[in-house]
């Protein structure tokens, strides 16, 4: 379909599709579609975020690796950030790099009919490995940055959109705070790209927002 109608990009919006019945009826998800398009280099993201999709081919051309997302929450007392989406993709690591190991799951519980595919992987075998976290604004001239390492994963036998990765920052409740200007899913890479960000937002004319 990508090639059919010439797009370089995709996005759908869950709660639309969910609310208007036809994802139950059609027995689909589009969770799959979305990690599964990152993992061939076309910008995908969840709920019809542009913001986050900016954001995710920004990383994913600069780093030449897929991207994570999800809805973010925090624990100020820990400084950790909850980062969580079933949009966990195989070429995280690089994509010249093998697969991921993962599990294929059903997004939807049993008693709801078990349907809706989704990719599972286990971010707690990735324990304090460093990543960088970043969203751009609605007007693509503020981005968030920040980077940290992962603590552990979350949700991986649980249905719904519920797979997330924790991840410890230096000031996780500021910069939890900016996206309220911002946004609230948040877009994660693995490495430090921090100085890479900075470099390119002087070439871009991008504002910086840091905690």
């Amino acid at each position: 379909m990508v090639k059919r109608y010439n797009c370089n990009a995709f996005s759908m919006e869950c709660f639309e599709l969910c609310g208007s019945h036809i994802a139950a009826n059609r027995e689909i998800t589009p969770c799959l579609c979305n990690v599964l398009l990152r993992d061939e280099g076309y910008g995908s993201c969840c709920e019809g975020d542009i913001n986050a999709l900016f954001t995710a081919i920004t990383f994913m051309y600069l780093t030449n690796k897929s991207v994570y997302m999800g809805n973010t929450s925090y624990i100020a007392n820990e400084n950790r950030l909850s980062i969580s989406h079933d949009a966990a993709g195989l070429r995280m690591k690089g994509y010249d790099k093998p697969d991921l190991p993962f599990e294929i799951q059903h997004f939807t519980h049993i008693s709801a009919g078990g349907f809706g595919t989704t990719l599972r992987y286990d971010f707690s075998g990735d324990n304090d490995q460093e990543v960088t976290i970043s969203r751009s604004n609605p007007y693509r001239r503020k981005i968030m940055l920040t980077k940290g390492q992962i603590i552990d994963g979350m949700g991986f036998r649980q249905t719904g959109c519920s797979l997330g990765v924790n991840i410890k920052i230096a000031n996780a409740k500021e910069f939890y705070h900016l996206g309220a200007d911002i946004g609230n899913h948040l877009v994660v890479v693995y490495g430090d790209y921090v100085r890479e960000m900075k470099e390119l937002a002087k070439i871009m004319n991008y504002e910086i927002l840091e905690a």
